[in-house]
């Protein structure tokens, strides 16, 4: 039982010192310049978000991609909005595949009245 507690700690310890990666290195929020108390609540905030968001998308991909992969491969769809409604532009060949991959719905994207 106790070498059983002490696994348990261990792969514990290896998901926090992951997560603090993630946040130093992926997010770049390490450091902050903020003075006032409610600008750094939110900007901590946002960050944990951003820290959750980056588990989210991690456990979809299943090791095929980096985050940082998918979220440049994603960043190539974009829409427009113009008066009478919006366009979706061409989509890229790897992020067609992405998004089949993880079953994305881009009607997400589309502004809802």
């Amino acid at each position: 039982m106790r070498n059983l507690k002490e696994y348990m700690d261990y792969t514990n310890s290896v998901n926090v010192e992951y997560a603090f990666n993630v946040y130093k290195n992926d997010l770049e929020a390490d450091r902050s310049y903020l003075r006032d108390d409610h600008m750094l609540f939110t900007y901590m905030f946002l960050n944990l978000l951003s820290l959750y968001l980056h588990f989210q998308i991690l456990n979809m991909i299943d090791g095929k991609y980096s985050v940082r992969d998918v979220l440049l491969i994603l960043s190539g769809i974009r829409m427009y909005r113009m008066e009478k409604g919006e366009i979706m532009s061409e989509i890229p060949k790897k992020a067609k595949d992405l998004v089949a991959d993880l079953n994305i719905d881009l009607d997400i994207l589309r502004k809802k009245d």
